[in-house]
């Protein structure tokens, strides 16, 4: 590992007059990470212009923004290309500064190739320099995004305005691998694979927006518009094996037999109308009322051409409205709200079709249920907000409850059907939770301080999947009680009719009928459940707290976080494989202690970590953690040079040092439970050879003229 840096620096300009304004912008990243060639560089410029016309009844607003950025050798988790594997697993006994020369002279072949006498241990492991060197991944972007609005006032109360976005992203990414890398992945002159990718987004509405006094009592504020939003994809992508001159990194190199060309492009547009209203009672009652209509073009060849989603909601000032002010109590809203949101159905699903593998198309594809209808969510939601002792005091509380049904499956069929698998409708989640905020601000002495500490939690239950459904081609009656969502064979994620999204469900050890582990008489070892799971706990956690606080004292300023997470489980596979390989501190202290005890008997570390380090095809159950977790999250100190320092030439200067993901104070789990290699729903706490967690400390100097 190295000590990661990252440096920004930035400048912007702004100049005009009443009538016209520009803006500028420009900056720059450069990033390397704790694993050496894990780099990052980018560069932004941006430039505005707002200009106002007829007696300023017209208001004009262009922008242009450019970005360029290179990743390089970017990193999440997983046992191919990850240095971490090969670096975690390796004997203690070796002394591994020795393969810091990570390649050597072949006479054979006349050139340098990779030196690791290990092989790949059944993990495709590779010595770890040559993977940060000689394996290359790059990824260069080019992004431009110009937009424009025009603004024309109609009256004092009514305006029309018209935006117009064009976003136009491109991606070209190469993957170099040079020869002797793992031969799954490359010949032995190496590998090349390119992938060019596009896209371009088009958005554009009108909108027009009044502000009105109905009465003397009574305001009116509405909006009412349409818009308009197009998404072209193209990616396309050429590579394989080199085939005679290694490491010449070229599509004429790439052996054609061996050869993976891939092309996917489509077409998005959303085209929508949407309305809303709100009635304000002499600023204590306020009534919101909206409603949007989507014409999404995934579901063409559907019924449901489109879905409407309303919303409404009612908020009012009690201390307005009851004419109550006390010494305690200064403010009091309480406020309640309907809605629902839609979402279409994956893009060209609608409609049967068949793919194209090897330059034919393949015979089999999937069914339609008849008609595939948009996800739905209809959610609940109310909250109160009081202000205590001339609101130095604020209290915030927000209940909520939704639910989600028209989820759509894809559940196997089969064969006899002549169809792979069937998309169909169904499922209802729930949803429930509680969000509240607690904050202070005031004078403690001579310091300013403002205070807030954060609650929130969620509960989530599967009330259904796919119930009874019957295929009105065969006739075949089709239930779907539990869904496998994945993960790593020892680990996986799992939808069960009465569960929760985020269910962790592991493999176990194979137990007799009075629940002691069996222990091979001959073996001395355990043996793992075949094909068997047991729910874990959930990745979620019950709930979290966030505690900030900023504390002033004349020209300095500070900030600090305090972040816990309470409940949930997490599983680690990298400890478990460490254990397998013998090189954890808690196989060390087994193989200390005379072995491991099971059933109060002591058996032999090495066949016990063996199958229960399996890793993927270990034994998931006895690498659950607790997720709860509570920790420093951030802290910074400021100070602000002010301008009479500099006899007004300067408006001030502000130094600060923060730091952030200081220092845990309770942890139980080998990682950082927080950490993700995914940013979806499901494949969540697990780590899997994933990087450590960072503790950052940032430095920063802020120039106002």
């Amino acid at each position: 590992f190295q000590t990661g840096l990252n440096v920004t620096n930035s400048i912007s300009l702004s100049t005009g007059t009443d009538k016209n304004q520009t803006y500028f912008s420009a900056s720059n990243v450069d990033a390397k990470g704790i694993i050496p060639n894990n780099k990052l560089s980018r560069y932004n410029f941006s430039v505005r212009n707002t200009s106002s016309f007829l007696d300023d009844r017209m208001t004009m607003d262009l922008s242009f923004m450019y970005i360029k950025a290179k990743e390089q050798n970017m990193l999440s988790q997983g046992q191919y290309f990850n240095p971490l594997v090969p670096v975690y697993l390796f004997p203690p006994g070796e002394d591994i500064r020795k393969y810091e020369v990570y390649e050597r002279y072949n006479i054979a072949r006349n050139f340098n190739t990779q030196f690791w006498p290990f092989g790949d241990l059944g993990f495709q492991m590779q010595n770890p320099h040559w993977i940060i060197n000689r394996d290359f991944f790059t990824n260069n972007k080019r992004r431009y995004i110009a937009s424009a609005a025009l603004k024309y006032t109609l009256a004092d109360w009514i305006n029309i305005a018209g935006r117009v976005k064009v976003d136009d992203n491109i991606s070209v990414g190469e993957k170099e691998y040079h020869a002797s890398t793992a031969g799954l992945f490359a010949s032995p002159a190496g590998a090349y694979h390119q992938m060019t990718s596009s896209t371009q987004q088009l958005y554009a509405d009108v909108i027009a927006t009044i502000n009105k006094s109905v009465s003397a009592d009574l305001d009116l504020t509405a909006n009412v518009g349409a818009s308009i939003q197009d998404i072209k994809y193209n990616s396309e992508g050429y590579g394989g094996h080199l085939l005679s001159v290694p490491n010449l990194f070229a599509f004429q190199n790439i052996n054609p037999t061996l050869a993976t060309p891939s092309q996917f492009r489509y077409r998005d547009q959303v085209q929508s109308v949407f309305a809303s209203a709100q009635l304000n009672y002499r600023n204590m009652l306020f009534l919101d009322v909206t409603g949007r209509g989507d014409w999404p073009s995934a579901l063409a060849f559907t019924k449901t051409k489109n879905f409407v989603y309303p919303s409404v909601g009612l908020s009012g000032v009690l201390t307005d409205l009851l004419h109550f002010r006390s010494p305690v109590l200064s403010f009091a809203k309480v406020r309640g709200s309907y809605s629902e949101v839609g979402n279409p159905i994956p893009r060209q699903i609608s409609r049967v079709t068949y793919p194209i593998v090897g330059g034919f198309p393949v015979t089999t594809s999937y069914m339609l249920s008849g008609d595939l209808k948009p996800e739905r969510t209809k959610s609940f939601e109310a909250g109160i907000n009081l202000k205590f002792w001339r609101n130095r005091i604020n209290l915030d509380v927000t209940a909520y409850r939704s639910n989600t049904y028209n989820q759509l499956f894809n559940p196997v069929l089969a064969p006899s059907t002549g169809y792979s698998s069937l998309y169909v409708n169904g499922g209802q989640v729930l949803n429930k939770g509680i969000e509240a905020a607690l904050g202070y601000t005031g004078k403690v002495g001579p310091l300013q301080w403002t205070s807030t500490a954060t609650f929130t939690l969620n509960r989530n239950k599967i009330i259904s999947l796919l119930s009874n459904y019957q295929d009105k081609v065969t006739g075949e009656i089709i239930s779907v009680d539990s869904l496998n969502m994945g993960g790593t064979g020892s680990y996986t994620m799992v939808l069960t009719k009465g569960g929760s999204i985020g269910d962790i469900y592991v493999t176990t050890l194979s137990t007799d009928e009075h629940g002691y582990i069996n222990v091979g008489l001959v073996s001395q070892t355990v043996t793992a459940a075949p094909n068997t799971y047991i729910k874990a706990g959930n990745a979620s956690p019950r709930y979290t707290i966030g505690f900030r606080n900023s504390i002033s004292y004349k020209d300095f300023n500070l900030d600090f976080l305090i972040n816990a997470r309470v409940g949930g489980v997490c599983v680690s596979v990298t400890q478990a494989i460490m254990d397998r390989f013998g090189v954890s501190q808690t196989s060390a202290d087994a193989r200390d202690q005379g072995g491991v005890v099971i059933n109060g008997e002591t058996i032999p570390a090495q066949p016990y970590y063996e199958v229960v380090g399996g890793g993927v095809a270990g034994v998931g159950s006895m690498y659950v953690y607790s997720a709860t977790n509570v920790r420093l999250a951030e802290a910074s100190l400021s100070y602000t040079f002010r301008s009479s320092l500099f006899k007004n030439r300067i408006k001030g200067i502000t130094i600060a040092a923060t730091g952030r993901n200081l220092f845990m104070f309770y942890k139980r789990a080998p990682f950082d439970p927080e950490s993700t290699a995914n940013t979806g729903t499901y494949y969540q706490g697990v780590d899997y050879f994933m990087q450590p967690s960072l503790r950052s400390f940032g430095f920063s100097t802020k120039i106002q003229f």
